[in-house]
C-alpha cells in the first residue's frame, strides 16, 4: 500500500521532537518547551511513515491501529513503537489525547556507545511495538513530563524513557507486523492510498469491492494492485477482512449478538466466511473465543494480526 511520507525536523537546539495533542491527532502542537508551542497539522489520522522513530503514547481515546499487515483496537491507555519506514495509522472513534517522542535513529545519540542497548528494540520496532497497560500507564506520565521540560532536564528525561524500554521484560510488549515492508518506490500514490484506507474503514460494514475502493482512490487498476501489496504484503481481499474480523472480535466481547448476525453486521456474505477468516487470524473460532473471554481468557487481546 502506498503510504505518504511524513517529514520530520527537529527544530535547532533539539535531538528530538515532542508532539501532543487534546482532541485529534489531525491537529497536534510541537512542544519545544514551556510555552514555546507550534501548531501542526498531524499525520497520525492518514496512513503514513517516516524516517525517524516515533513512541506514541494515548492518555485519552481510542479506535483502530493499522500498522504494517496489523489491524487492532486500541484504548487508552496504549503505547507503540513505530520504527523508521514503518506504515501506520489510527483511525480515532472520537475524541483522544496523548504525547509522541520522535529522534533519528542514526542521528547524535546514535552514535553513544549507550545508545547501543536499544538497537534490538529499535530493529523490533519497524514492525511496530505495542507495550503492556502498565507500561503505557507508566511511560505515559514520563512522556508527559518530558513534553513540560525544557533543555537539558527535557534530555535527562527523554534518556529515562529509553532506558526503561530498554529493560523491559518480553512479557511487557508484542510485536505487531508480521514483515516489514519499506514502501520505497510507492510514495507517489500517496495521497490515493491514504484515501482508500479511510474509505475501508469507515464502510467495511456494506458490501464494497475492490473497483469501490480503486475509484475512491483514483488510481489505475494496475497500480492499485501493486502499490497495495507492496506496502502491506496483503491483497486487498485480505486487508478488508482483517477490518472485519476485528470488529467482530468486538462484538463477540462487547455484545450478545448471535454469531450470524455479527458476521453479516461487519460486512461478510456468509458467516462461514467470518468462521474461516476469524480461525486464520486467532487459532479459534468465534464461538470459542466468545466462551474463553467470558472464562476470563482472551486470546490475542493484545494483537491480532502479528507474532512476537
Amino acid at each position: 500500500m502506498t503510504v505518504e511520507r511524513e517529514i520530520v525536523e527537529s527544530s535547532p537546539g533539539e535531538s528530538f521532537r515532542v508532539l501532543r495533542w487534546s482532541s485529534t491527532l489531525r491537529d497536534v502542537t510541537v512542544v519545544h518547551g514551556p510555552d514555546q508551542l507550534q501548531r501542526l497539522a498531524g499525520r497520525g489520522g492518514g496512513w503514513h511513515r517516516h524516517s525517524v522513530a516515533e513512541l506514541t503514547w494515548f492518555g485519552t481515546g481510542s479506535g483502530t491501529q493499522f500498522v504494517g499487515d496489523f489491524v487492532g483496537e486500541f484504548t487508552a491507555p496504549n503505547l507503540v513503537l513505530i520504527g523508521p519506514g514503518a506504515a501506520h495509522y489510527w483511525q480515532e472513534e472520537g475524541p483522544s489525547s496523548g504525547v509522541s517522542v520522535q529522534w533519528g535513529t542514526d542521528g547524535p545519540m546514535a552514535l553513544l556507545p549507550e545508545y547501543a542497548v536499544l538497537s534490538p528494540l529499535v530493529a523490533g520496532a519497524k514492525r511496530g511495538i505495542a507495550f503492556s497497560t502498565e507500561v503505557a500507564d507508566r511511560v505515559g506520565n514520563q512522556m508527559q513530563e518530558c513534553a513540560d521540560a525544557a533543555g537539558l532536564d527535557r534530555l535527562t528525561r527523554f534518556m529515562g524513557i529509553l532506558s526503561e524500554l530498554s529493560g523491559l521484560a518480553p512479557s511487557e510488549h508484542t510485536t505487531l507486523s508480521k514483515s516489514f515492508r519499506s514502501g520505497e518506490g510507492a510514495d507517489s500514490q500517496a495521497n490515493g492510498i491514504d484515501r482508500a484506507v479511510r474509505f475501508v474503514a469507515a464502510h467495511f460494514r456494506r458490501r464494497i469491492g475492490v473497483s469501490d475502493v480503486i475509484k475512491e482512490a483514483a488510481l489505475s487498476r494496475a497500480t492499485f494492485y501493486r502499490h497495495f501489496e507492496l506496502c502491506t504484503g496483503k491483497s486487498f481481499g485480505d486487508f478488508l477482512a482483517s477490518v472485519r474480523v476485528e470488529h467482530a472480535r468486538r462484538e463477540l466481547v462487547a455484545s450478545n449478538k448471535r454469531i450470524v448476525e455479527i458476521a453479516y453486521g461487519v460486512g461478510f456474505g456468509a458467516v462461514s466466511s467470518l468462521n474461516r477468516r476469524f480461525l486464520e487470524t486467532f487459532g479459534v473460532s468465534p464461538s470459542e473465543y466468545r466462551a474463553r473471554v467470558r472464562s476470563g481468557d482472551r486470546p490475542g487481546s493484545l494483537h491480532v494480526e502479528g507474532g512476537q
